[in-house]
């Protein structure tokens, strides 16, 4: 019984926060809000890079024990070894604490402990899978994934970005195609 509770259990959650930039990591070129229509977020608008840029999120444990947090991507993690699409991973994510006072730059991420309640900024750096983009083709991304362990029991979970990210859909080079 206590196998099954453990692989179901989740705390890893949003943790309220996101933004444009992180410090020590680069900052995107252009990103911007759009569709903030009525009263909605809207989407933060990715343009066209050949450049790293930071997905900057945040994490929160909601349970009432220890998490460790093992990685942080914006690519499913099925698609880790293949192609991933609309973003590749492109560092090591980084952290801050949430509250209180923050470092100049973050630490890596991979095995950080999360007590009950506690919640950080993570600074994910990634970058267009392809150079060429669809014109009048969208894509988005409303996810990104954090790998948690709790006792013995490790698996993914995936979290919904604070505000969604949208692209113009990326495609190999050719015909038809916008290439920077």
């Amino acid at each position: 019984m206590a196998g099954v509770l453990a692989q179901i259990y989740q705390p890893a959650v949003f943790g309220g926060a996101w933004g444009a930039s992180f410090p020590g990591l680069p900052a995107g070129e252009g990103l911007r809000p759009v569709n903030t229509f009525g009263s909605s977020n809207g989407d933060i608008y990715v343009p066209p890079q050949r450049g790293v840029f930071t997905v900057t999120e945040s994490i929160q444990n909601s349970g009432p024990l220890a998490v460790t947090i093992e990685a942080v991507t914006v690519s499913r993690p099925q698609q880790l070894g293949t192609t991933p699409w609309p973003l590749t991973p492109a560092g090591w994510p980084m952290y801050l604490p949430e509250y209180g006072p923050r470092p100049n730059e973050g630490r890596p991420i991979a095995g950080l402990t999360l007590g009950p309640g506690q919640a950080i900024l993570v600074g994910i750096p990634a970058r267009m899978s392809g150079a060429c983009h669809v014109p009048n083709g969208w894509t988005g991304l409303k996810f990104f994934y954090v790998k948690e362990r709790f006792l013995i029991f490790t698996h993914w979970v995936a979290i919904p970005l604070g505000t969604p990210l949208i692209f113009h859909e990326p495609e190999p080079r050719g015909a038809g195609m916008a290439c920077p």
